[in-house]
């Protein structure tokens, strides 16, 4: 039974909770993205929260370099970091407990693109 400010009955009856556990986007990430050539290239992505603001690094094996930005809205993520003179530009949505999604990047001669994913690092 649930009672309303003043004291009196607001309604009664059976009802059920859930607990919705927020998406924690602040961790270590293995990733996939496919490339214009068919082939794919794994890499990882270290990402940090600080008070509400982003930050990270995507590193392969060659190379590790900072994320620009980070931001997470609606289960919507958008990450962008320099490669080269280009930027790339992820935008991912939440499936589970995985990111799907695609990359971007704009060339002289048109963007490149692709499939991406990630998982949470075990």
């Amino acid at each position: 039974m649930v009672f309303d400010p003043t004291g009196q009955k607001g309604y009664s009856g059976k009802w059920i909770a859930k607990r919705v556990i927020p998406f924690a986007l602040a961790g270590i990430w293995s990733a996939t993205s496919e490339l214009p050539d068919g082939n794919s290239n794994s890499s990882t992505y270290t990402i940090a929260k600080n008070d509400d603001v982003f930050s990270g690094k995507v590193a392969s094996d060659t190379t590790e370099i900072d994320l620009s930005s980070v931001t997470l809205k609606d289960e919507k993520v958008t990450i962008v970091f320099p490669f080269g003179a280009a930027k790339v530009t992820i935008t991912a949505e939440l499936k589970g407990k995985n990111l799907d999604g695609k990359w971007a990047m704009p060339t002289p001669d048109g963007e490149l693109s692709g499939k991406w994913a990630a998982k949470p690092k075990e």
